[in-house]
């Protein structure tokens, strides 16, 4: 069917009047950039993250008036479900989208959480293993937390698919990550892969202040080959503690996520913050995903 200019503009006002529930001027969509039509046997309304290709960018900084409240993750999964097998959901962005996680996709790397605002990172990181134990089976994914305030990880705690929540600098927390390493290694050299497994560290410095030499190495290790064996690490780290790190780990880290960063944070020894980063809120996060940066929030938690 071939629409002209305008007639595409209309259809495209009523699907953003669908969505946001009230009418929206054509003034206000000029803020969406145009997304390109989508690779075959993929949605266009399901982008991953992070996608190299082109064809899969969302819309930058989207108005304040045009944004979605933000639902709980069974809310979201309700609404948009089926998803993608081995697939997890990172948040939604301004205009409703759900922002995926392909577990199945090694590319993106190990995944660091980069803020002013430590708080954020539980509220990201639970509803992340919250969706992905409500969309996959536990003989396909597992998870494990590492946190200072483990606490927070009630719910996620509850679920089949978590290993352990662990408490940071204690030696159980340890010896997971030398358990994890060892299997990632075990997988390289060819055994069975078995479940992927997402292991989240939810502020990096209080589990690396020990200076165990072995953990840093392993935690290194991880960070750099795990996600090609199925062995995520998702770790954050406060903006404040960046140079206690040790050197090169912040490296093997290749995807950036940073949540709300104070003006004061704009120079860093590695990877640049993007100027969204400190012109969102609390509890919003900005991504690259192929050319542009993106921005989402956590969903919300039962």
């Amino acid at each position: 069917m071939n629409l002209s200019p305008e007639e595409r503009m209309e259809m495209m006002l009523n699907v953003l009047e669908s969505v946001y529930g009230r009418s929206v001027e054509a003034q206000d969509f000029a803020a969406l950039q145009p997304m390109p039509d989508p690779l075959p046997g993929r949605a266009a309304d399901i982008p991953m993250l992070p996608d190299r290709r082109p064809s899969l960018l969302l819309p930058d900084i989207v108005d304040s008036h045009l944004r979605s409240p933000v639902p709980t993750v069974q809310e979201l999964l309700n609404r948009i479900s089926p998803l993608p097998e081995l697939s997890g959901v990172m948040g939604i962005s301004p205009d409703g989208l759900p922002l995926l996680f392909d577990l199945a996709d090694p590319h993106p790397g190990s995944m660091l959480v980069f803020s002013s605002q430590p708080g954020d990172f539980s509220a990201l990181f639970q509803s992340l293993l919250i969706s992905i134990a409500c969309l996959n089976p536990t003989e396909q994914v597992r998870f494990s937390v590492i946190s200072e305030q483990t606490h927070k990880y009630r719910l996620a705690a509850g679920e089949q698919h978590c290993l352990g929540v662990y408490a940071s600098g204690e030696r159980a927390a340890y010896e997971h990550i030398f358990a994890c390493s060892e299997v990632a290694e075990q997988r390289r050299t060819g055994r069975e892969m078995g479940a992927i497994h997402v292991l989240v560290i939810d502020n990096l410095q209080p589990v690396l202040c020990a200076r165990n030499y072995d953990v840093e190495i392993n935690l290194k290790w991880l960070a750099r080959n795990g996600a090609r064996s199925g062995i995520w690490i998702l770790a954050g780290m406060d903006s404040q503690s960046e140079r206690s790190l040790p050197a090169g780990l912040l490296a093997d880290f290749k995807t950036m996520i940073y949540g709300r960063l104070n003006h004061e944070q704009r120079y860093r020894k590695i990877n640049p913050p993007p100027r969204q980063a400190f012109e969102i809120s609390s509890g919003e996060f900005v991504t690259r995903l192929g050319s542009q940066w993106v921005q989402f929030s956590a969903l919300e938690v039962d």
